[in-house]
């Protein structure tokens, strides 16, 4: 699923409310009863995407009494991400524990070594 927002300007004095469609206003509408202040703010429509993209016809209608279902109409193409996400495997406390251990270790085992050739000579 994407997202596709859908605004109103603030210079409109379209009151609403207002239905959203796709395709076609003889469908049913994805969203109704939209008020001024919500399509103002922004509407977030989930709409299915493809990686090729899917085109869909957006339908804002104008239920306000007097306005004559007054509709505006924007097509958007709307894609979906290829990438699959992968699960990264994480290190348990115990696992990183005994890193911890390994590099202590080393380190130790380097610093002793020219220790070691000192006392020896």
């Amino acid at each position: 699923m994407s997202q596709v927002i859908i605004r109103l300007t603030l210079s409109s004095n379209a009151v609403g409310p207002f239905s959203i469609y796709t395709a076609s206003t003889a469908t049913t509408p994805i969203k109704t009863g939209v008020t001024r202040d919500q399509i103002i703010a922004g509407v977030v429509l989930d709409l299915p995407g493809s990686v090729a993209g899917i085109q869909y016809l957006i339908l804002v209608v104008n239920k306000q009494v007097g306005c004559n279902n007054e509709t505006v109409s924007k097509q958007v193409v709307v894609y979906e991400s290829a990438v699959t996400p992968t699960v990264t495997p994480t290190l348990t406390v115990t696992q990183l524990l005994l890193q911890q251990i390994q590099l202590l270790q080393q380190t130790l085992r380097l610093r002793l070594r020219p220790l070691q050739r000192q006392h020896r000579q």
